[in-house]
């Protein structure tokens, strides 16, 4: 386009010079009719060299190289859990987990999960009818395997192709205590009938499963399997419950395995997707070909994904709570 136009201006630069000599190359007498017509030549020639001198500076702008945006500020961390995140992190390192990095997963996981509420429940009948209803039946059965194809619980109910959505709605239409019952009792972590609503998901990272709430129970130093309901009703025992099942879920069982791996997390991010993965998939431990494996591979690795991003965004929070 610029080489266009700079032939236009040569091409007008010709014409004004003709009108100025004759056929002999003498200069001519200049009539009224020449004069305008070499204004108005000179005038186009003149808009011709403007339009080539922006182009130029705008291809050489574009050419340039630009200087990198200012990094953007993190945002502050939520006034009304900052104090909540501080106490929770103070209460993990006494379990002897002392990796920063580590301590700031578990409070954006806590943070994510509950809202550092611990009187935060799982989701029972009510919230899982939504979703059956607005995900589908197959979300359901990567959720609870139990529930699907050759699962336990379809297998109880001569379900070969797994329960269908309409025996789910009739069961969990009956409430928290039959939905509990049907997805969670006959697990390895639960050994009565009942078990599976007396140890439904409670606290910060809603803790499931009778031999769950001992081993944890043993971890931190208080019978949970006696009382389940104090991971909700103290601060404390909660904040060290969510640590406990991250032990022992990382360390499959061993705390000191757990505790070993967790003190040498190298950074957030890391540290982040083993606990979010410990989470989601309890038992996972610590091996990290598995945990990339529960973020790419996985059944769930989708929404493992989804859960990490969530997590991601209390980053902040949690870096404020091991803060001086």
């Amino acid at each position: 386009l610029v080489a266009q136009k700079i032939q236009q201006r040569d091409a007008l630069i010709d014409e004004i010079a003709a009108l100025e000599v004759d056929a002999y190359g003498k200069k001519t007498e200049e009539t009224e009719q020449v004069i305008k017509k070499k204004e108005e030549l000179r005038k186009t020639e003149k808009a011709l060299d403007n339009a080539i001198q922006k182009e130029g500076a705008m291809r050489k702008e574009a050419a340039a190289p630009r200087p990198a945006p200012p990094p953007s500020k993190p945002s502050p961390a939520p006034e009304g859990m900052r104090g909540r995140a501080k106490q929770f992190a103070e209460a993990v390192t006494t379990l002897g987990i002392k990796n920063v990095y580590a301590i700031q997963a578990l409070v954006a996981t806590a943070a994510k999960e509950s809202g550092l509420d611990p009187k935060s429940k799982e989701i029972g009948a009510k919230g899982w009818l939504s979703t059956l209803e607005k995900r589908g039946v197959s979300y359901v059965y990567n959720k609870f395997p139990q529930l699907g194809p050759g699962g336990r619980v379809a297998k109880l109910m001569n379900a070969p192709n797994g329960v269908s959505p309409d025996q789910l709605k009739e069961i969990w239409s009956k409430g928290d205590e039959a939905f509990f019952s049907m997805v969670y009792d006959g697990l390895s972590t639960n050994s009565k009938p009942g078990d599976g609503y007396t140890f439904r998901g409670r606290g910060f990272i809603q803790i499931t499963g009778r031999s769950i709430y001992k081993s944890i129970g043993n971890i931190i130093g208080i019978d949970l399997e006696t009382n389940p309901d104090s991971i909700m009703n103290d601060f404390d025992i909660a904040s060290k419950a969510a640590a406990g099942y991250i032990l022992n879920s990382v360390g499959r069982g061993n705390k000191e395995k757990g505790l070993a791996v967790l003190n040498q997390m190298p950074d957030f991010k890391t540290a982040l997707k083993v606990v979010i993965g410990n989470v989601a998939m309890g038992g996972l431990g610590g091996d990290m070909a598995k945990v990339e494996a529960a973020f790419t591979t996985s059944k769930l690795a989708a929404t493992n994904r989804g859960q990490l991003e969530a997590a991601s965004k209390y980053e902040n929070l949690a870096l404020d709570s091991t803060s001086k």
